[in-house]
């Protein structure tokens, strides 16, 4: 099914442009086990062979799952507390790091990265604070933008990009960036960018590194009921690792009949991404495939 009526411009803040948006289709892949209720991180190890993590709450393990969603393997991270896991990516050399940043309160000041290792099964830590975070938490609302739920590895470095406090926030987003090895680091803000109305709940960066994709939404309400706006946007033609310079795509994320919660995000390649969302009311977990058509 093609989406072009769902279409949308909007006025972007923080120096970047936006982008004429290209054909694309959005269909379903396939419906998670229960395991995996609520995805928050995604990474494709191949077609049949996907690596997914839940939400806070949960035990500190990824799980793998083939094409039909079907559960085939699973790997625990001992000594790595899951206090509130958020987002998973990859190197070059198969190491996969998990996002143990999120911090809605803002009040954590135990904020850390678990590097895995496939090649002898190690888990080390890379632990981290805010630079520009002299409180826990903030006195007004407005100051809390230190959650996290999206990071990326790129050129032996990780990507945060942080969540503001919906409803109390601006929507700017701030990017962090740490080395991929163990140790403890006091990170300050690398670069911002304003993202009206959404909030980054996912990053991914490109097999050939020329984007990276962020999954966002905002929050409302409606008659009590949580309702989730959400947006795939796609940063390119950036220099060097200045991703929220690029010019940028905005492509709107259909509800399928309800508000899905997105929270995960992946490349199969560099024209198709594979999406994750939470269990809802209506639907149980799930990935979606976004794939821009030929021209």
């Amino acid at each position: 099914m093609k989406n072009i009526a769902w279409l949308l411009t909007f006025l972007l803040l923080g120096g970047s442009a936006v982008q004429a948006q290209k054909d694309y289709t959005f269909k379903k892949l396939n419906r998670l086990s229960g395991k995996l209720r609520e995805i928050s991180g995604l990474y494709i190890e191949n077609e049949n062979r996907m690596w997914g993590h839940n939400d806070s709450g949960s035990d500190p393990v990824i799980w793998a799952f083939d094409a039909s969603g079907n559960i085939v393997d699973s790997i625990y991270f001992h000594d790595a507390p899951a206090v509130d896991w958020e987002d998973i990516t990859h190197d070059d050399e198969g190491n996969i790091y998990v996002g143990d940043f999120g911090n809605n309160r803002n009040k954590r000041q135990d904020l850390a990265i678990y590097k895995y290792s496939p090649k002898d099964g190690s888990v080390s830590k890379i632990a981290f604070s805010y630079a520009d975070q002299t409180a826990f938490a903030p006195e007004e609302k407005s100051a809390w933008n230190f959650d996290c739920e999206g990071f990326a590895w790129h050129n032996d470095s990780l990507y945060l990009f942080s969540k503001n406090k919906m409803s109390y926030g601006n929507y700017y987003t701030k990017m962090y960036v740490l080395p991929d090895k163990a140790g403890t680091y006091e990170v300050a803000p690398r670069d911002s960018i304003l993202l009206e109305e959404r909030v980054i709940t996912a990053a991914a960066i490109s097999p050939d590194g020329s984007k990276i994709a962020w999954v966002t939404y905002d929050l409302v309400k409606f008659m009590g009921l949580p309702r989730f706006k959400a947006s795939l946007i796609v940063s390119s033609g950036f220099e060097d690792d200045n991703f929220l310079q690029g010019k940028l795509e905005w492509y709107r994320l259909p509800k399928h009949g309800t508000a899905m919660q997105y929270e995960a995000v992946d490349w199969l390649n560099n024209d198709t991404m594979y999406i994750g969302a939470e269990m809802s009311w209506l639907f149980g977990a799930r990935i979606d495939v976004f794939q821009w058509n030929e021209e």
